[in-house]
């Protein structure tokens, strides 16, 4: 049967009345399975393992920025046990004249599907939990910016969440696979940190966009190699000589941290303490109350979630089990590193 042929069952699915409103999902999850399944379009598989997640591609060659994210994490495919299968679907492969059917409502979760249709973008995304199969379908996949922003990751904090991870905000210094979380709302000179500590030659696992299972806290993976600086930041100069640039998004410069250099990033390490940062007037470490913490650190992290409730609990079981302070920092970043570097040695 032609491309055209298997998605024509797809149009047909009909919104009547007396019609449950969850079949009408379940249809268009199963009609559209077997329309992509024989096709391969731009597939990834997924095996979220004790420690890292790691991926096998084919046919990717529009979906570039997508694995500048994912390259880290790239292994033979013949090696492969996976979990969840992904097809990343540009829309213009299916023609001007395909059309979803109308459905009810545009965001859905039950304990088989997860479904969201973006109506700005008109990009949609949807997780088939019983079969594990995700899909996303993007109105143009040379645009898709995945690349170069964490918060443009729905499709992979979906399938996290769905099975059972949390993504937390912020970025991990350490040596010899154990470290510091350092985590805030934007600006508050963690990304700064980071990146000058990685220029020291400490280890990594990237910025912005981590992932944690509730039932080991201390253990983060690495979903994301980039990192972002704003030309006013202290450590700009110093990144922009050092690492490569993947482009400008939301007013920063993104930069790729190496993976061949020394060991520089790694995907999953160890957590040893949580620091809070903030921009102050002296270098100073201090102590802090757990509700406060819980505070600064939720609003960041719940962005990052579909799961609120395991949001938040999940930051609840970090600060309990992980010590948490906050860090004052100024700009003399050697002197901060300074101060990592002799806690990483404790």
């Amino acid at each position: 049967m032609s491309r055209a042929g298997q998605l024509s069952k797809i149009k047909k699915t009909n919104v009547a009345s007396d019609i449950n409103k969850e079949e009408i999902y379940y249809q268009l999850a199963d009609n559209f399975s077997a329309a992509l399944l024989p096709q391969a379009f731009h597939r990834l598989s997924l095996k979220v393992a004790k420690s890292v997640i790691t991926t096998s591609s084919k046919d990717l060659a529009k979906s570039h920025l997508f694995l500048r994210s994912l390259e880290h994490m790239l292994m033979p495919e013949a090696s492969l046990n996976s979990d969840v299968e992904i097809y990343l679907v540009d829309r213009s492969d299916f023609g001007a004249d395909f059309k979803f059917p109308a459905i009810p409502f545009r965001h859905f979760n039950d304990h088989r599907i997860s479904f969201f249709l973006d109506d700005t973008t008109g990009m949609l995304e949807f997780f088939d939990r019983e079969r594990a199969i995700f899909y996303l379908l993007a109105p143009n996949m040379d645009e898709f910016e995945t690349g170069l922003s964490s918060s443009s990751m729905q499709h992979l904090k979906q399938i996290l969440n769905s099975l059972g991870y949390i993504n937390v905000h912020g970025a991990v210094v350490g040596r010899d696979g154990e470290g510091i979380f350092l985590t805030n709302r934007g600006g508050s000179g963690k990304s700064s940190l980071m990146a000058y500590a990685i220029a020291q030659g400490a280890q990594s696992l990237g910025d912005d966009f981590l992932t944690i299972h509730p039932a080991d806290v201390s253990t983060f993976y690495s979903l994301y190699r980039q990192f972002k600086l704003a030309k006013t930041s202290p450590a700009f100069d110093l990144a922009q000589s050092k690492y490569p640039s993947l482009g400008h998004f939301d007013g920063k410069e993104v930069f790729r941290i190496p993976v061949d250099d020394g060991g520089t990033f790694l995907p999953s390490m160890r957590v040893k303490e949580i620091l809070i940062p903030f921009i102050g007037e002296r270098l100073e470490i201090r102590e802090i109350d757990p509700e406060e913490a819980l505070k600064q650190i939720l609003p960041s992290t719940l962005f990052l979630n579909g799961a609120i409730v395991g949001t938040i609990q999940t930051v609840k079981s970090l600060i309990q089990n992980i010590p948490t302070r906050t860090l004052e920092l100024t700009s003399d970043l050697a002197a901060a590193y300074s101060l990592l570097e002799g806690r990483l040695a404790k």
